[in-house]
């Protein structure tokens, strides 16, 4: 039976000045040519500065225990409380022309697992269950006001909670002494907890604002499954490997809208010593060319915030087109 206990301690200080804005003076922005939209609401510094000094402190601890069944088994535990202090564009976002009076919020990330591990000669397992909570998350969108009065604003910060709970799993079968099989997977389950969204009406105008609440639906972007596979050969001093990659279905925005589907990719490579002095590695990524969404950044329209499509929306807009990032395309490394 084994514990192991960890503690940090974290100070953190933030000072800086920030300048207030004016519209430029220019009708049509610095160009003063109105069809030129991308500088029409540049902003220039006003001679009003609002400073900032803020400090954070906070304890960060871990505790762990392992208990060796015999040789090859042991099941082990961990709980994990930590914290972090807000980013400095928490500063610029969140105080628009007017002074800086509060104290951002510290973001608690509290963790706990469960798990089996299993090694001998030819095979090992890794089974983690686990439950992860991140609390205090500033959530705070950059739109456009698409009637022209303002610009371009950040939303009023929401404070938000989310919950992931899953299951890891890492196995490494070695048949012969040269041929490695691993298999990966993570199966889990994100949450929106605790989640509001500042809906500006797509405009600066407060009157129509609404904050929506999104609570209890899935987390974007989090993949209920993925799974991986990577057999490798080692000949001489050469390793040869290849390996297949599968992200599940994932959730387009909050508001759970839509979804991007899931997609595999493959990747392949060697690396060797070819002399005493001299190594070398050529790996492929991508290999097939494959075609698959990572991210959706939302509606396929200027200033458009990422949860504006709701499910409504898209039901009555089977046609509406959507800004997304694809996986890079094959890419091929030699060092």
């Amino acid at each position: 039976l084994r514990f192991d206990f960890g503690a940090s301690f974290e100070y953190t200080n933030h000072t800086g000045i920030k300048d207030r804005s004016n519209p430029t003076s220019f009708v049509g922005g610095q160009d003063e040519d109105p069809n030129t939209a991308y500088d029409n609401f540049t902003l220039v510094p006003a001679l009003l500065k609002d400073s900032f000094d803020f400090a954070y402190a906070y304890l960060n601890f871990s505790l762990g225990v392992n208990y060796k069944l015999n040789k090859q088994r042991a099941v082990f535990g961990r709980f994990t409380r930590s914290n972090k202090a807000p980013e400095l564009n928490y500063y610029f976002n969140n105080f628009e022309n007017i002074s800086i009076d509060q104290k951002g919020r510290i973001q608690e990330i509290t963790q706990a697992e469960l798990g089996f591990k299993q090694q001998n000669n030819t095979i090992s397992i890794f089974a983690t269950a686990f439950w992860s909570q991140l609390n205090n998350i500033g959530f705070s969108e950059f739109v456009f006001d698409q009637s022209g009065i303002e610009g371009i604003f950040f939303t009023p910060e929401q404070i938000n909670k989310t919950t992931t709970i899953g299951l890891e799993l890492e196995t490494v079968w070695q048949p012969l002494p040269e041929l490695s099989l691993r298999f990966l997977t993570t199966l889990q389950n994100a949450t929106a907890t605790q989640c509001t969204v500042y809906d500006t009406g797509g405009s600066f105008v407060t009157e129509d604002d609404q904050i929506l609440d999104y609570s209890g639906n899935e987390l974007p972007h989090q993949p209920k499954l993925t799974l991986e596979f990577i057999p490798a050969y080692q000949f001489k001093s050469y390793q040869f490997f290849a390996a297949w990659r599968y992200l599940g279905e994932r959730q387009a925005n909050v508001a759970n809208a839509h979804q991007l589907p899931g997609f595999s990719t493959f990747r392949a490579g060697v690396s060797g010593q070819l002399s005493r002095h001299i190594s070398m590695s050529l790996v492929c990524n991508n290999l097939l060319n494959s075609t698959g969404l990572m991210y959706s950044f939302g509606l396929n329209e200027f200033g458009s915030s990422s949860n504006a499509a709701t499910p409504e929306f898209v039901a009555e807009n089977p046609d509406a087109s959507f800004i997304v990032m694809p996986v890079l395309p094959r890419t091929v490394v030699l060092k």
